[in-house]
């Protein structure tokens, strides 16, 4: 058929920078979104901050998980 040369290989420049251009906004987009839920992480903390100040309770520190197995370990339910 005429107008239908080779298919584009991996050597195709003109694919090769299409991927590079998409990589980098991806890569762009998913760095706003990270910065986003940062912003947004510390707008919440410091509106808990703000509350509890104004009850004049002290500023909820990070919580501690524990798991299961450590609870029971801990109370001294499992043996060695």
């Amino acid at each position: 058929m005429p107008g239908m040369g080779s298919p584009p290989g991996t050597g195709n420049s003109t694919i090769i920078g299409a991927f590079h251009d998409a990589l980098v906004r991806q890569g762009a987009l998913i760095f706003v979104i990270l910065v986003l839920l940062v912003v947004a992480w510390n707008g919440l903390r410091s509106m808990q901050y703000r509350r509890a100040a104004a009850r004049g309770a002290s500023y909820p520190g990070p919580r501690l998980v524990v798991g299961r197995g450590h609870r029971h370990r801990r109370c001294g339910t499992v043996t060695r």
